[in-house]
């Protein structure tokens, strides 16, 4: 995950790894990385392992959505406020997803084309105000999408 931070007056992009396998042992670490300075710093890790998957960031937090470590896969999430220093527990997603891809669009996160180890998922989630996932069709033209998206979002909203 690349974001950008602010040194003084220079804007420095900085690279943020998550998890993964290291040869020996699954990860559950969180680092910094910034390559104009070549300085890594060391985050707090983790509430578990993660590989394979997916890390956006939607306001100041950092998400950490399914993935898993071999052939099991997670539906858990997690998310990180590098202000306070803390991982929260997130709702989990609808189905156990790894190798995930994630787009963020508005105040929302996507998850999806993923598959569980098994299976490969045609449909996605997406991170609702409520804070719960809801399922959404990926086959739908970009309109279409949004249109269906727009009305889903505001009926979830009404029922809050």
């Amino acid at each position: 995950m690349i974001d950008h931070t602010y040194d003084g007056h220079l804007k420095n992009k900085m690279i943020f790894l998550t998890g993964g396998y290291d040869g020996v042992s699954w990860l559950s670490t969180l680092d910094s990385y910034l390559p104009s300075f070549d300085v890594l710093n060391l985050l707090k890790p983790m509430n578990s392992v993660h590989a394979y998957a997916l890390v956006s960031k939607l306001s100041e937090e950092f998400y950490v959505f399914g993935g898993g470590i071999g052939n099991l896969c997670y539906d858990t999430i997690e998310s990180y406020n590098s202000t306070n220093d803390k991982w929260t527990i997130s709702p989990c997603l609808k189905e156990k997803r790894g190798s995930l891809a994630g787009a963020n669009l508005k105040d929302k996160i996507f998850a999806i084309v993923c598959g569980n180890g098994i299976e490969f998922f045609s449909d996605g989630e997406y991170l609702h105000s409520t804070n719960k996932f809801v399922t959404t069709l990926a086959k739908a033209s970009e309109d279409e999408e949004l249109a269906v998206l727009l009305k889903q979002d505001a009926m979830l909203a009404s029922k809050t």
